[in-house]
């Protein structure tokens, strides 16, 4: 899968070598841009397929060896891979959607498994399991004697989960740092989206409504069937919220407001310019900076203006 990735990536860097560098706005750049951004933008689904048919496998697996569930459920994908942007080495954010009244254990031990099967690849540093005493005394040390420490990780950064740290956790259990787990009925979750968009505080970029504005199916008892009535349930619940506001505590102009200066903060902490970059391109963060920006600014746009679709 990462194979096929890779190749796909690379004819699209192929492209920016066609560029003329000394007319930066000669029609042939124009074509050369174009045609790359159709490229990445098609890569990147396709990378995205991939990962959800990958992290499907991941799942079953898990199923397999725990036996039926309890209830019906469906597993699903939200962050960069929900939205279409997913690269090789992109996380995976997801959560479980279950029925009302249904027995959680199943479910715990059905994440923990998947957890420990995405871990066994060896691709999840170190620092995504939040070991706090290891963490803390790892962000104190210099880094000369960072190289003595035994639990520096040289390892791969590829596949792995959201991980433990407190920023992130977004993965079934959460990172047991708050209530922040998605093991969750369709109003339990829809309780959570109101919540966050209720939220008065814009210092964070993204909140949970945000991250929850798209979501994909990995896996679920019913897919079969045309996919999981689970998730058409919490997409029309959301879009139906979304369209009448009904249980919006503030002022609809007052939400508006605070998705756009959300989407002003997400555009001024991109500050990718072809003049900020060193001749080595080492302060160049490619995914953030190229292949990440415009889907990030797609979305953001598409809260700000309310374009919801089911």
């Amino acid at each position: 899968m990462r194979r096929s990735c890779h190749v796909r990536f690379k004819e699209c860097g192929k492209l920016i070598e066609q560029m003329e560098m000394g007319d930066m706005f000669s029609q042939q750049n124009e074509l050369c841009a174009n045609s790359f951004v159709e490229n990445v933008k098609c890569q990147s689904e396709h990378c995205t397929s991939e990962m959800i048919k990958f992290a499907k496998s991941i799942c079953e697996t898990s199923e397999n060896l725990l036996g039926n569930a309890p209830c019906r459920y469906a597993v699903i994908a939200l962050g960069s891979i929900a939205r279409s942007e997913a690269t090789p080495y992109s996380d995976l954010e997801y959560a479980f959607l279950i029925e009302p009244n249904s027995d959680k254990s199943y479910f715990l031990r059905l994440a923990v498994d998947t957890y420990f099967r995405i871990s066994n690849l060896g691709e999840t540093p170190l620092k995504y399991y939040y070991i706090e005493e290891l963490y803390d005394n790892y962000r104190s040390t210099s880094d000369e004697a960072k190289e003595k420490l035994w639990f520096v990780d040289k390892g791969p950064s590829g596949f792995k989960i959201d991980g433990l740290l407190p920023k992130a956790g977004n993965i079934p259990t959460g990172n047991g740092l708050s209530e922040n787990t998605l093991i969750l009925t369709v109003n339990e979750l829809m309780d959570r989206y109101i919540s966050s968009v209720n939220q008065t505080d814009v210092t964070e970029v993204a909140g949970l409504s945000d991250l929850l504005f798209s979501t994909v199916l990995i896996h679920s008892h019913d897919e079969e069937k045309g996919g999981s009535a689970l998730l058409k349930d919490f997409k029309t619940q959301k879009h139906d919220f979304e369209t009448n506001f009904i249980e919006l505590k503030i002022q609809r102009h007052q939400l508006e407001e605070m998705r756009m200066k959300r989407l002003i903060m997400d555009i001024k902490s991109f500050d990718y310019c072809p003049g900020n970059i060193n001749e080595d391109m080492r302060n160049l963060k490619v995914k953030a900076d190229i292949f990440r920006y415009p889907t990030i600014m797609a979305h953001n746009i598409r809260i700000a203006l309310n374009m919801d679709g089911v």
